[in-house]
């Protein structure tokens, strides 16, 4: 079969799909193992597994080929790769949006303003973040102002946002006042299939060699203070074994200005092996923020982790999504380059009141799943 007919059988067969079943468009890259490592997939997996009962068909740029793709995914998922600058492909996509009639968006990134002229079609957007700040915070000042603008269109057309944090929400509705038209809901980032509940964690942590284990798990971008990281664990170099958990290790010792040490050790590892060897020995974790927009209206999965696996957070901000409106209690990041680590009476409270703070987290994500299913018509 050629390459157009297998198009075009591809495309009649998931047209007729949509046509016959229930089902939505999501607008996002799709996930696998390796990507789960980073929070935006795991947000794209916790959605996916709400809407595991509908078919879905996933809309993405990445495609390594000049034809249109049509990728199943088991029995409810198809991943469509097209390319954008293809007046075709994008045709055939558009299509497929329309006899859908709805598209789920995640984040500002995916949207695009022609989706709001689409006829009949309903445009729901995930916020997680706030792209305008985040592409200026790089220096990606044209990429601002676009993003900007299609912000701007999506909480005027947008039938829901859904806000991962409290602060993002009231962040857009400051930011655009009377222009701010769309509902919203609240929902946390939170997959409990991700967070690995049957792991036992135990209540007193044994040190090694009389040192706690101090621990990061995430990446290495800008934004997540890799360098401000590293100056702490040189600092404290010999208080601590510390373990740094990111997707290439290489890469984080690139950055690494100073002696190698025996108590440190990086790594990269699956969700799974980093909650069953990382997190269940682990007592403190970093999560280093500036105190600015991007993060003080943020909703990092490592934060829920940490909180689970009786970690105790190391902030440089308190300031990070809705954490310290729920009661997180923390250690500084001044305090603990100046030496000062918690009792054992103390760290053992600081861990069940911010257990605490994780059933207030859990319950908010439980309602707003719930208003989810609602809006959505799901079971």
């Amino acid at each position: 079969m050629s390459n157009k007919k297998r198009i075009l059988t591809d495309f009649i067969k998931t047209l007729k799909r949509i046509k016959k079943e229930e089902s939505i468009v999501i607008v996002a890259p799709y996930f696998n193992e390796e990507r789960l490592k980073d929070g935006y997939y795991k947000r794209v997996k916790a959605i996916d597994e709400i809407f595991k009962d509908i078919l879905k068909i996933y809309v993405t740029y990445e495609n390594k080929n000049n034809r249109i793709v049509f990728e199943p995914h088991g029995d409810k998922t198809i991943v469509v790769r097209y390319l954008p600058s293809s007046k075709k492909q994008k045709l055939l996509v558009s299509i497929l949006m329309v006899v859908a009639k709805r598209i789920y968006c995640h984040s500002v990134w995916q949207v695009k303003k022609k989706f709001f002229k689409l006829p009949f079609v309903k445009v729901y957007t995930d916020v997680h973040g706030v792209v305008p700040e985040e592409e200026t915070l790089y220096g990606r000042y044209e990429a601002a102002q676009m993003y900007g603008d299609i912000e701007e269109a999506t909480v005027q057309k947008a039938e829901y946002l859904i806000c991962v944090t409290n602060k993002i929400r009231e962040h857009l509705i400051n930011k655009y006042g009377k222009l701010f038209k769309a509902k919203t809901i609240i929902l946390p980032i939170f997959d409990t299939t991700l967070s690995q509940y049957d792991i036992e964690v135990p209540d007193q942590k044994p040190f090694i060699n009389g040192k706690p284990t101090v621990i990061y798990a995430g990446g290495i971008m800008k934004w997540q203070k890799i360098e401000l990281m590293q100056e702490s664990i040189h600092k404290r170099i010999d208080s601590a074994n510390y373990i740094v958990c990111c997707p290439n290790p290489k890469e984080f010792w690139k950055t690494w200005k100073y002696e190698k040490s025996h108590n440190l050790k990086v790594e990269s590892k699956s969700y799974i092996d980093l909650c069953k060897q990382v997190y269940t020995i682990a007592h403190y974790g970093y999560v280093l923020r500036d105190d600015i927009t991007v993060n003080n209206v943020a909703c990092p999965t490592k934060i829920a982790d940490y909180i689970k696996y009786k970690i105790i957070p190391i902030v440089s901000s308190p300031k990070i999504g809705d954490f310290a409106d729920l009661g997180l209690q923390y250690i500084t990041l001044e305090d603990y380059n100046n030496g000062k680590l918690y009792n054992e009476a103390e760290m053992k409270s600081i861990v069940e009141n911010n257990l605490k703070v994780l059933e207030k987290y859990i319950k908010i994500h439980e309602e707003g799943k719930d208003k989810f299913r609602e809006i959505f018509k799901l079971s």
